[in-house]
């Protein structure tokens, strides 16, 4: 992206970013849903217990994407800004933006992969609601 100005090419990342957390939000509110439904029907406490479990986790894995669509990093320049050498200001500014985009990388990365994980328990677990069911009717 060399014909990118440098911010531009830090607002498409950031972009880019928010556009793959919205995506993965999404998938894990109907992850949310499904595994909520699972609770209304009748079955085993373990199976209940276990259902909750994943609903909490699916919970606060939204809850830390949802620091993904924050724009803002806490380090970005204060008010005092202005009475400080242009050149510093503009370093902080840049290590600013590096440090968030690494660490909305790593924990994009981490989100994306605990959401892998707990989908793939979930369908175990409506595996598992379904042999009750089977083995009960």
């Amino acid at each position: 992206r060399k014909h990118m100005h440098n911010h531009d090419a830090v607002f498409h990342i950031f972009e880019v970013i928010d556009q793959k957390a919205s995506a993965m939000l999404t998938h894990i509110s109907v992850m949310i849903a499904a595994n909520a439904l699972l609770l209304s029907t009748k079955s085993s406490g373990l199976l209940d217990i276990l259902s909750v479990a994943l609903l909490s986790a699916f919970i606060l894995v939204a809850l830390l994407s949802l620091r993904l669509l924050r724009f803002w990093s806490s380090l970005f320049p204060a008010e005092d800004a202005a009475s400080r050498p242009a050149n510093e200001v503009a370093t902080q500014i840049e290590n600013s933006f590096r440090d968030e985009i690494f660490y909305r990388g790593r924990l994009y990365r981490f989100a994306l992969n605990a959401t892998t994980l707990l989908t793939a328990l979930s369908a175990v677990l409506m595996l598992l609601y379904g042999i009750e069911r089977v083995l009960a009717g």
